[in-house]
């Protein structure tokens, strides 16, 4: 599993899934997904030393943001669909590079090949 392909889309816990209040062991278990559940959909993740963690948001409308972690273990869990059962939509507006969005590529490789052609 990739990050690009969990984001927004809900994880299936094969065995029972501890949710933790930030991105740590050590930190409070806030809650247990019982096997056979559906959970999410993943917000975001956090790499850290000890693995990558899951982000769920549960912001409740009018109180500051908040988010629940579940740390990644393919023992444990399996992707799911999105929660309106759909796969993701792929996002066309990737970076090929830190900083640099894709339109470049095509535009460097439009006037590449007007070069060759002058020639």
């Amino acid at each position: 599993m990739t990050a690009d392909e969990v984001i927004g889309r809900n994880l299936i816990a094969e065995k029972d899934v501890p949710l933790f209040k930030y991105a740590s062991p050590a930190a409070p278990v806030v809650g247990i997904v019982p096997k056979g559940n559906s959970f999410g959909p993943v917000y975001s993740y956090l790499n850290k030393p000890d693995g990558i963690y899951w982000m769920f948001d549960y912001t409740i409308p009018g109180n500051p943001p908040g988010a629940y972690y579940a740390k990644h273990d393919p023992a444990k869990l399996k992707l799911g669909l999105t929660p309106s059962g759909e796969p993701p939509k792929v996002d066309v507006n990737y970076s090929i590079g830190p900083g640099i969005p894709s339109w470049v590529l095509y535009v460097g490789g439009g006037l590449l090949l007007l070069n060759l052609l002058k020639k």
